[in-house]
């Protein structure tokens, strides 16, 4: 019976032992999840930023093009405004008639092009108040109609009415292993 206390003790000191060790194991353990969780919710909150930062640079990058190509866009119309003597048109630039004595050539006020009646019988008002109407082409009309339809400088409606960025927009993103730093790289943040 002795030997028996003795062995039952020795494995209960065993058992104890162990016990303690996997206590303390678990205990590491938690620590190291909570570590991870902490710095998960870290990388989370970069991840979040970087994305509404991400969204912002698209948009302004968005808007800068819009920008740019409305400023080449009329540059281009502005050198391309060249008055065009009379004596160099003998047809009309948009049906080709050929110009004579019933038919007359008009000026476009806008591209300064020459055209027949039918094919510049369009006015616009001068810019100053009281000015006269001014004879334009099909051409010139239809980009002003154009332009009056369309909301200036906007590529995507939908985001540019958004301007928060909102939680359920799906970006992706591919991350490449060789762009990753390895973790013994990783320095803890304090």
């Amino acid at each position: 019976i002795e030997l028996l206390k003795i062995e039952l003790e020795k494995s209960t000191e065993l058992l104890e032992n162990e016990r303690i060790l996997m206590e303390n194991e678990r205990i590491k353990q938690n620590n190291i999840q909570e570590q991870l969780e902490a710095s998960l919710n870290e990388k989370t909150l970069d991840f979040e930023e970087m994305k509404r930062r991400l969204v912002k640079a698209i948009r302004e990058k968005a808007d800068l093009f819009n920008s740019l190509h409305s400023y080449e866009m009329k540059l281009e119309e502005e050198q391309s405004r060249k008055w065009v003597p009379d004596e160099d048109v003998l047809n009309c630039t948009k049906c080709n008639t050929v110009f004579g004595w019933t038919v007359r050539k008009h000026h476009c006020r806008r591209c300064q092009k020459i055209f027949c009646h039918n094919c510049s019988n369009n006015w616009i008002q001068g810019s100053k108040i009281n000015s006269p109407q001014y004879r334009i082409c099909d051409y010139c009309n239809e980009k002003l109609l154009k332009e009056s339809l369309t909301p200036n400088d906007i590529i995507n409606i939908d985001i540019i009415n958004n301007r928060e960025t909102k939680d359920d927009i799906d970006l992706q993103f591919e991350v490449r292993a060789e762009r990753l730093p390895s973790t013994t790289d990783i320095q803890p943040t304090s």
